[in-house]
């Protein structure tokens, strides 16, 4: 079984800390090999070292690509684009790809059982935007029905040997080279184009949102369903399987709100986080038997006005990095009229 993740120097503690939660639920000689993905030449020693004194089987690969010409968003480099390259980096024909910011509290192995015949991959549709005709606006969305599904790829069974055979790597780039404008997930966005109608709804509890960890950004950032559903947000919340902690706003940076979810994140990890501005929480040096406390809500403020993302936090793209996509694009097109 083949487990990949993929970060740089930015993400080394994340990724040390989601190895940490890792070991904790593999079963004994599971079996399991890590492939750590690497777009630079940033060290990675204390990872590997981090990763054997907690008896995992990790190596590093090293993506030898050039991305410059891919959008990017501004708290994003490009070893977000590395999942996409897994079939040319592991021999494996399936592949379970993980990101960084998530801790797991149950045994991913589990998902090797899924059964994905000629289907490019298994996911969990997107707690944040789970249409594929919003979540594609503009996008040549209007080729999906309203309900038709969309899909985080954070947590995502890979069928390696289907992605080769539909040059589904290839087909991705091409489209987000043909965007007008910088998609608002990027490489997401492009396998769920590409997709549609053809992956595996995994049970939610594989990929869950801290949703109710932003109680605190006005109201009118949030999607209607918040206010009505956010009883079901927080019980799923704690039967969690993986909880993916998504956007800029990370458990290992200040700040981050004092919840619950914080608190597992330390309970379930042993993170090492010289490498970045330390959270003020106290954690604990080993995992403990004791229950997680629970923390009160944070209040709601704000008014109440137009529904627009809240970019400061999730991370999506804002009039910067429309103006330097749209640039590179002017440039691509003369340097290949020349």
């Amino acid at each position: 079984m083949r487990i990949a993740i993929a970060f740089d120097g930015q993400y080394a503690s994340a990724a040390r800390n989601m190895l940490s939660s890792l070991a904790r639920c593999l079963p004994p000689k599971s079996g399991v090999r890590i492939s750590a993905l690497m777009t630079d030449d940033s060290p990675s020693a204390d990872v590997v070292e981090h990763a054997m004194s907690r008896g995992l089987d990790l190596e590093v690969v090293r993506l030898r690509r050039d991305l410059s010409d891919l959008p990017l968003l501004r708290y994003l480099t490009g070893a977000t684009y590395a999942r996409l390259f897994l079939p040319e980096l592991v021999p494996d024909d399936v592949a379970l790809y993980m990101d960084v910011d998530v801790v797991l509290m149950r045994d991913v192995t589990e998902l090797f059982a899924t059964d994905l015949g000629d289907r490019p991959l298994a996911a969990v549709r997107d707690m944040w935007r789970p249409n594929l005709h919003e979540a594609l606006a503009g996008g040549g969305s209007g080729r999906f029905a309203p309900d038709a599904p969309y899909f985080n790829a954070g947590v995502m069974l890979c069928n390696l040997r289907q992605w080769r055979r539909e040059s589904l790597t290839e087909r991705v780039l091409h489209w987000l080279a043909s965007q007008d404008q910088v998609p608002v997930c990027l490489e997401q966005d492009a396998l769920n184009a590409l997709t549609h109608g053809r992956w595996i709804e995994l049970d939610p509890r594989w990929n869950v949102f801290p949703m109710t960890d932003f109680r605190d950004i006005p109201p009118e950032a949030w999607p209607p369903r918040l206010g009505t559903e956010y009883h079901a947000y927080r019980d799923q919340e704690r039967r969690a399987f993986v909880l993916h902690f998504i956007g800029s706003r990370k458990p290992w940076r200040h700040p981050y709100p004092d919840t619950e979810n914080l608190r597992r994140y330390r309970h379930f990890t042993t993170p090492t986080v010289e490498d970045v501005t330390p959270n003020p929480v106290t954690s604990p040096s080993r995992p403990t038997s004791l229950p997680v406390p629970e923390a009160p809500s944070l209040a709601l403020t704000g008014r109440r006005g137009s529904a627009t993302l809240p970019a400061a936090v999730f991370g999506y793209p804002v009039e910067h990095d429309q103006d330097q996509w749209s640039q590179r694009r002017k440039r691509r097109r003369v340097d290949d009229s020349n």
